[in-house]
C-alpha cells in the first residue's frame, strides 16, 4: 500500500512539473510576451521623445540666430532691468525673446502678449524709417497711408491689407527674401568699407564679394570664409560698419 501511495506521489509531481514546462513552452523562442513588448514600447516612446526634443532646441537655436541681428530692445521687457552681456534667450512661439532672468523667462512663457507687443513697438519704431520698399512685398501694388506694419520674429515687413497679411503667412520665406533683398540694393551704393571688414582684403579682389544681411545691415565680405570669423565677434564688426558710415568719404 504503501508502495502504491509513492507511486501516485510521484506521478503527481511529474504531472506538475510537465505542466510548468509545457506552459513556459507556450512563449516561443524570440517571442517578448506582454511584458517584453509593453517596456519595448516605452523605450521607443523615451526615445522619440528625446528625438523630438532634440530637434526642438536646434530649431530654436536656428530662430534665434536669424532674430537676434533685429532684436530691438537692450533692455529686459519683464522687469525694464538693462540687459548684460549674456541675457536669458529663449523662443515663444516662434519669437525670441532676451530677458534679465528666470524669474522674467518664467512670467513671459506664462503670457507672452504683452512682451509681443512691445517686441512690435520696438522693431516698427527702428526699422520703418529705413524700410526699403514702396510696394506690398504680397502684391506688390504701391504702400500707402492704410498699409500694415507687421512685424515677422524681429523684422518688419509693410503690407497692403489684412489679405495680404493672410498670404503673407502661408510663405513668409519668399516673401522676407524680397525684403532683403531690397535692404541689399539700397544699401549697395553707399557702402562704406572699400575693403573686407573682416579679413581686410579689397572687395572684388578675390572674385565677386559676398553680400549677406544681418538683421536689416548689409555686410560684404570677400569670401564666404570670412562669415564665420565675422559672427564669432558680430557686436565688433558691426561697430565698425557704423563708425564708417558716419565717417564722411574721403574727397581724394
Amino acid at each position: 500500500m504503501k508502495y502504491v501511495k509513492h507511486l501516485i506521489t510521484a506521478a503527481c509531481a511529474a504531472l506538475i512539473v510537465t505542466t510548468g514546462v509545457l506552459q513556459a513552452g507556450d512563449v516561443k523562442p524570440g517571442d517578448k510576451g506582454q511584458q517584453g513588448e509593453k517596456h519595448e514600447k516605452q523605450d521607443k516612446d523615451k526615445k522619440g521623445d528625446a528625438k523630438e526634443a532634440k530637434g526642438d532646441k536646434q530649431d530654436d537655436r536656428a530662430i534665434i540666430h536669424s532674430q537676434r541681428w533685429s532684436y530691438p530692445l537692450d533692455t529686459c521687457p519683464v522687469s525694464g532691468e538693462k540687459l548684460e552681456a549674456k541675457p536669458t534667450e529663449f523662443v515663444v512661439n516662434g519669437r525670441m525673446v532676451r530677458t534679465c532672468c528666470g524669474d522674467c523667462k518664467a512670467q513671459v512663457m506664462k503670457d507672452p502678449s504683452e512682451v509681443f507687443k512691445k517686441l512690435d513697438a520696438a522693431v516698427i519704431a527702428a526699422q520703418k524709417s529705413t524700410y526699403p520698399m514702396k510696394t506690398c512685398a504680397i502684391s506688390g501694388k504701391e504702400l500707402d497711408d492704410k498699409a500694415i506694419d507687421y512685424v515677422f520674429g524681429t523684422r518688419l515687413v509693410r503690407l497692403e491689407n489684412r489679405e495680404a497679411v493672410a498670404m503673407f503667412m502661408k510663405d513668409p520665406a519668399a516673401a522676407m527674401a524680397k525684403v532683403d533683398e531690397a535692404y541689399i540694393k539700397a544699401q549697395l551704393a553707399s557702402y562704406p568699407l572699400k575693403k573686407c571688414v573682416v579679413g581686410g582684403e579689397e572687395l572684388g579682389g578675390m572674385g565677386e564679394p559676398v553680400n549677406k544681411l544681418y538683421g536689416t545691415t548689409l555686410v560684404r565680405f570677400c569670401c564666404a570664409g570670412c562669415i564665420k570669423s565675422f559672427e564669432k565677434e558680430p557686436t565688433k564688426y558691426l561697430k565698425e560698419i557704423a563708425e564708417a558710415r558716419k565717417t564722411p568719404p574721403s574727397k581724394s
